[in-house]
């Protein structure tokens, strides 16, 4: 098996883990609704419908240690109501829909993190290396993806246009920096959407086109959070019984490019390795497009 070949194992592994975890997350939030409903069934607690905040409210301490007196002592107390603990269960679970991201995207970035040292045929990653850059640097080299891409987009909607599958990774890598290092905040979503659409070359300095805003609005809440990045499933205005998975339609995004690129990158480095021996340090993908 071939170096880049032991690379798309390690991803998948690391994407069907990620998948168990997305899985399992729901799960849990889903059976501890069922949970709560047997609980009011046979009347152990009270149905949330008829409880007062005074039925269910509870004061939290946070305890912590007094290095000056030797004691425990509270840094204070929070109460919580009715609705706190539902607004709360969605937090919890936003948040850790939040870190599998990132899990998801260290994995795709490391595939081609890889991929692109066999391709340039160098021993050292580069330190400014970015997934989106290096895929539309791709999509230059080997026009047929785009060609496969749009033929899929004009069969099935459900396959992203080129445009806008550059812009979900292109999202994706500043959703990462937005959770690793702002608490999976934007506090200002108009230099997000500018910086998504500067990295794929479609930023209009006098107004981003509105599809490609609202795309990237997409992933984030409304109201109180509308700066939140918000990855839970989002319920269907015209079918309550239907959720758009933000999550999941992510994941798959990266894992379906993966696998299809997969054949055209072995193609580059199967290029490389030809003409090794008639030139040095050869770098196909910063050739200009045929």
């Amino acid at each position: 098996m071939s170096n880049i070949d032991q690379q798309l194992e390690k991803f998948k592994k690391a994407m069907i883990k990620i998948n168990n975890y997305q899985s399992l997350t729901n799960s849990l939030v889903k059976k501890m609704s069922v949970y709560q409903q047997e609980l009011e069934k046979n009347n152990i607690i009270k149905k949330r419908s008829e409880m007062t905040d005074s039925d269910w409210s509870s004061h939290i301490n946070f305890i912590f240690k007094d290095y000056s007196t030797g004691e425990f002592s509270s840094l204070g107390a929070s109460k919580f109501t009715i609705d706190d603990s539902e607004r709360i269960e969605l937090e919890l679970k936003n948040r850790q829909y939040q870190f599998l991201l990132l899990d998801a995207f260290e994995a795709f970035e490391k595939y081609l993190k890889n991929a692109e040292l066999l391709i340039s045929n160098k021993s050292e990653n580069n330190k400014n290396f970015s997934p989106t850059k290096f895929i539309v640097n791709l999509h230059k080299c080997i026009p047929i993806i785009s060609r496969i891409i749009k033929i899929r987009n004009e069969a099935n909607e459900k396959f992203l246009e080129e445009t806008f599958l550059f812009l979900t990774f292109s999202a994706i890598e500043q959703l990462r920096h937005q959770i690793a290092h702002t608490s999976g905040y934007a506090e200002d979503k108009s230099i997000f959407i500018k910086k998504c659409l500067e990295r794929i070359g479609r930023y209009n300095s006098s107004k981003p086109k509105s599809e490609y805003a609202d795309y990237l609005n997409s992933f984030f809440g409304r109201n109180q959070y509308e700066n939140l990045i918000c990855l839970i499933e989002i319920r269907d205005k015209e079918n309550p019984f239907y959720y758009y998975d933000r999550l999941g339609d992510l994941l798959t995004e990266l894992a379906s490019y993966i696998v299809f690129i997969h054949a055209h990158i072995k193609y580059l480095i199967n290029e490389v390795k030809s003409t090794s021996a008639v030139a040095t340090s050869v770098n196909p993908l910063d050739a200009p497009s045929a």
